[in-house]
């Protein structure tokens, strides 16, 4: 069976996007309700209003508490993934000021043409490369290296490529994405889609650049001139937007396709996807029942304090 394609465009990245924050919102309230009424909780008061789970037969709760330690552990791998990135994020800053070189001219025209001044840095390196950094205000680094390499027309385009990524503020969506991916490691599908992500915005990012610039061949030369030296130096992969998880091999393809659009594939398998929505339709499923449950055991009066508040 064919993967599940799509048309790369920025509403359809934008779309998954927001298609995985409200899966991983759904998951995490379904988690955190199974968490809280099935005895798991830490807090003594709440442990009071969930020893009514014991009533429950015995099929259900060896369901219920597996699914609550399985939400556990996803919120941990989660916050912890995207604590590390915001960590790495912030160490990379750090160590990228230590290597700004000074700002061309020519560099420094573009960049106020393009709404970005002051926003653009050099990086005195003599590798060819340019990337999207920072989360709340992001910038773009060019390398030295690049600089030299490109001519004005090409260095337009890695320019408006890498504003899409400022407009989109790429790089904190994708660290939320892989935050997402992570925690919901037991979910396929979300890995694909984030997979896929990463790439729908690569590709969104050249088509932006095309339109704007009216010009597909700068682009291309300049990924041609590029190559796999685009790739920035080792450390800086959670920093940046997602140059270095797309296969050049499909930028080049849309370049050359343009202006027909290639396809992205978001599902590697039919099984993988009927999985996971098996598993996610029990986990809310699971967590509707129980909310049900303990509503109905506080209006009973085995849980004063959500009596309270019905």
């Amino acid at each position: 069976m064919r993967p599940l394609e799509v048309r790369p465009s920025s509403g359809t990245a934008n779309g998954v996007f927001w298609g995985l924050v409200i899966v991983w919102a759904l998951v995490s309230l379904s988690f955190a309700v199974l968490v809280l009424f099935s005895g798991l909780a830490p807090a003594v008061w709440i442990r009071a209003c969930t020893m009514w789970v014991r009533a429950l037969p015995n099929v259900a709760r060896a369901v219920v508490t597996p699914l609550a330690l399985l939400g556990l552990v996803s919120g941990v791998l989660a916050v912890s993934t995207l604590v590390a990135q915001i960590v790495r994020t912030r160490r990379f800053i750090r160590d990228l000021s230590r290597h700004h070189g000074e700002v061309p001219r020519n560099l420094a025209i573009l960049a106020e043409a393009l709404g970005m001044h002051g926003r653009v840095d050099v990086v005195d390196d003599d590798r060819p490369y340019a990337f999207t950094y920072g989360w709340q205000y992001p910038r773009i680094a060019v390398s030295r290296a690049l600089l030299e390499t490109l001519e004005p027309s090409e260095l337009q385009a890695v320019l408006l490529h890498e504003l899409y990524h400022v407009r989109q503020h790429g790089p904190a969506r994708l660290a939320l994405v892989r935050a997402m991916a992570r925690g919901l490691f037991f979910l396929p599908v979300i890995t694909d889609l984030a997979r896929g992500y990463a790439a729908l915005e690569e590709l969104a990012a050249d088509e932006f650049a095309m339109r704007r610039l009216g010009d597909r061949w700068a682009l291309a030369s300049a990924l041609v001139k590029v190559g796999r030296g685009q790739r920035p130096p080792t450390g800086l992969v959670l920093a940046q937007a997602a140059d270095s998880v797309t296969p050049l091999s499909l930028r080049a393809r849309q370049i050359l396709m343009h202006p027909r659009p290639v396809r992205v594939p978001l599902a590697r398998s039919a099984p993988a996807a009927l999985w996971s929505l098996v598993v996610a339709v029990l986990l809310v499923s699971s967590a509707v029942v129980l909310a049900g449950q303990s509503v109905d055991a506080a209006r009973m009066g085995a849980c004063p304090l959500l009596t309270c508040y019905l």
